[in-house]
Order: C-alpha cells, then structure tokens, then sequence
C-alpha cells in the first residue's frame, strides 16, 4: 500500500475511518492505562480523530504521527489551536504546549524526536495497515516507543468477506506482534454498527497492551 493511497482518500475525503465522537472503548477502558495528567500518549497514524480532543481533554500531552499535512491542518483547526509549524527530518512538526504532530513517514521517526511516550493509543494505525506491512509496523513502534503500554483498539471481521482497510486482526496475531514485549489482555469487544462498509458483521476490540 504506497502513500499515494492514503494522501488520496484524504484528498478526496474518502475518510469514512474520522468519526463524529470520540471511541466508546476509548472512553471505558483508557483509564486501565493508568495514567496521571501531564503524561504523554502517542497517537501514531493521528488523522484529524476527535480522540485527540478526548485526550486532552484528560491533561494529557500527545503526540502524533500523520502523513497528510491537510489531515493535521484540519484536525488543530478542529482544536482551535494555532500551531507552531517547524521541520524534522522528514517532514514538519505542527506543535503546540500539548500537542505535536509529526507529518511525514511513520517509519523515519525515531525515539529522540518524539522524546519520553507514557502510553500508546492505536486506534486506526494497525488496523489501517496491508499484513506485509504491520510487523515492521508494530516493531518500530516497540522501538521508537521504548515499549511503552497500549490500548489498542483492531477489528475482528471475517476478511474474505470485504478487503481491508480496515483490515480484521485476529488475537492470533496480536500475540504475534506483541506477545515478546508485553502482557496482553482482551479488555472489551463491541459489535460494529451495520459492520465493515455495510457488508460483514464485525467486532470492534479493545485490547491491553502492558510491560511484562
């Protein structure tokens, strides 16, 4: 999947994935993460998701990684936050007191940019992403994170019914990708409304991601 597909659906606001409210999973189990105010969550594949308002809302600080510069204008105009825009090594960083927005490639970012993550909210980055793609996905998110727990938020669909994005992970492959760094629980599952694009019934999961 090149970048020219995602730069394109948001170009032509193919962005069925931006929801009006924040995440009912985030909101019941993001307190099992146990964080305190001023603690920084990273957000990688940010959008201009509603869950980043949410969080801040909670005094925390967050970091983001977006390769659509039009998707990180939209979500501080959103904010009503005027950011503070300055380059990176690949890309700009659009900022603020609370909020950093890395543009550019996910994979370019390393520790020293993002600095010190508490926690990590993966709600539409695993799941946005082809197979092939998700091990050196979640492998570099390990790393740049320093394993820092999650709460990661997948679909859990039957694939041969609708091809992927959103692409259904199964608990065989959370274990997977993760089972080496942390401890895993499955903390709550709810059923998608009309399913994936109105074809497969899904299940949407929220899963606990914590240091062994």
């Amino acid at each position: 999947m090149e970048h020219s597909y995602w730069l394109n659906r948001w170009k032509n606001r193919q962005i069925g994935f931006d929801q009006p409210s924040p995440n009912q999973l985030l909101l019941s189990h993001f307190n099992k993460l146990k964080l305190e105010r001023g603690d920084t969550v990273f957000v990688p594949l940010t959008g201009k998701t509603v869950d980043v308002a949410w969080l801040l809302g909670q005094g925390l600080n967050v970091i983001g990684s977006e390769l659509s510069e039009s998707a990180t204008i939209e979500l501080f105009a959103m904010l009503e936050i005027s950011p503070t825009i300055f380059e990176w090594e690949s890309g700009k960083v659009y900022s603020s007191d609370s909020l950093s927005v890395f543009v550019g490639v996910f994979f370019e970012l390393a520790t020293e940019e993002i600095g010190s993550i508490n926690a990590v909210y993966d709600r539409a980055a695993l799941v946005a992403l082809p197979e092939e793609m998700r091990f050196r996905y979640t492998h570099h998110l390990i790393e740049i994170t320093k394993a820092a727990p999650q709460l990661l938020i997948v679909f859990d669909y039957d694939q041969e019914l609708v091809p992927g994005p959103p692409f259904s992970i199964s608990r065989k492959e959370i274990l997977e990708h993760y089972s080496a760094k942390y401890s895993i629980s499955h903390v709550a599952q709810k059923e998608v409304p009309g399913g994936i694009k109105g074809i497969a019934p899904a299940q949407e999961c929220a899963w606990l991601l914590e240091n062994k």
